[in-house]
């Protein structure tokens, strides 16, 4: 939980920098939200690895718990 939390915290800081730091013209701003769209997918990407690995996980938890009562 609280990793992403500070994941999501430094997003927004990383984010927030971007956008300073390339205001100057619209395209510049424009290609600094599509990179945080871009790291963002990666991070839901690497989320959703972990969620599946960790489900899957625990399934085969919960299947050699069942194998071992059978």
């Amino acid at each position: 939980m609280y990793e992403l939390v500070s994941i999501a915290i430094l997003d927004v800081a990383v984010f927030v920098m971007s956008v300073f730091a390339v205001k100057d013209s619209f395209l510049d701003v424009s290609m600094a939200i599509y990179v945080h769209e871009e790291v963002l997918a990666r991070m839901r990407r690497i989320i959703a690895l972990t969620t599946a690995a960790l489900s899957s996980a625990s399934i085969m938890m919960i299947l050699i718990a069942i194998a071992s009562v059978i």
